[in-house]
């Protein structure tokens, strides 16, 4: 029998390497795209995870500093405020636009990750988001001049970042840009026009969220408060990855709607072309059953070959 099926395998060979490679492709895209969108699931709720990232995000004008107010509130286990602005610098005489975040010093909310370098230390620190770093070769120990409300202070580079709030580089006006310089340097007023809090139970935040509206709307200050995985960033990248599902649902199925096809073809040629020694194998005794089985092996291997090289396409 299996001397039969090599046979046979071979005077069809071109019909069974395009249906292997197609069963092969459709296997492999959806375990890799199914990969691809768990992993990075994994890795941004590691990231928040590991960052003690903010699980509320509040903004608005500015406003004195009610971090020890909103820290009273129930559910809370810590809150950290900036002032965010618009900036700009110049690279090479070439202006680029930008986003800086004056933060507190020492214990906060981290919703950065110290790639290079160190955090923070003194008040002509800066820390640059690896996006802009690696675009123009930021180095550490680097000045930057920032043009902040259209005054240019000094800053030198003390590390490079990589936060879950900028995965994707935003503008002031809401587009995605591609080279757009975000920037940590220390808080040098006392007012905030962000809070960054951080849930007791990270299963009632929604219910923290409500409270601290509640408490914005009580002092008549208009804020958007937010869930940090309604943001943006977060939102997008979760649609984006998101859609490795969808390619998955698509091209699957679609593939091996053709391998099938395909198969059938292979079949019903080698069917036909044997049509007198299965008369003959049937003369002889044989059952329909005995017939059908060695045409589902042959089926069989050849869906075998295909999940076998789907496993080396995923891998890869």
């Amino acid at each position: 029998m299996m001397k039969r099926l090599l046979r046979d395998f071979k005077s069809q060979k071109g019909w069974i390497i395009a249906i292997v490679i197609l069963i092969a492709l459709s296997l492999g895209i959806y375990s890799s795209f199914r990969s691809t969108y768990d992993s990075g699931i994994a890795s941004l709720d590691n990231a928040d995870k590991e960052l003690n990232s903010a699980d509320i995000i509040v903004s608005m004008m500015p406003i004195d500093d009610l971090s020890p107010a909103i820290r009273n509130l129930s559910g809370i286990s810590m809150v950290s405020s900036a002032f965010v602005s618009e900036c700009y610098t110049f690279v090479n005489e070439k202006m680029i636009r930008g986003e800086v975040s004056c933060v507190g010093l020492g214990e906060r909310v981290n919703n950065y990750y110290i790639l290079r370098g160190k955090d923070l230390e003194s008040k002509n620190d800066i820390v640059v988001e690896h996006h802009y770093a690696d675009k123009h070769n930021i180095e550490i120990g680097q000045n930057i001049s920032l043009y902040i409300n259209g005054n240019a202070v000094n800053f030198k580079v003390c590390g490079i970042c990589f936060s879950p709030n900028y995965i994707y580089l935003i503008s002031p006006e809401g587009g995605i840009e591609s080279d757009f310089g975000v920037f940590f340097i220390p808080k040098v007023s006392e007012s905030v026009n962000a809070f960054y809090i951080t849930a007791l139970d990270k299963n009632k935040i929604d219910e923290v969220t409500s409270e601290i509206k509640s408490f914005f709307l009580s002092k008549e200050i208009d804020a958007v408060v937010e869930p940090a995985d309604k943001t943006f960033s977060h939102t997008a990248f979760r649609e984006d990855l998101g859609a490795m599902n969808s390619l998955a649902a698509l091209f699957t199925p679609l593939l091996l709607a053709i391998s099938a096809f395909l198969l059938f073809v292979v079949l019903s040629r080698l069917i036909e072309r044997k049509r007198h020694e299965i008369g003959a194998l049937r003369a002889m005794g044989f059952s329909k059953w005995n017939i059908f089985s060695y045409y589902l092996t042959f089926s069989a291997f050849a869906v075998i070959l295909g999940i076998i090289l789907s496993i080396l396409i995923s891998y890869w």
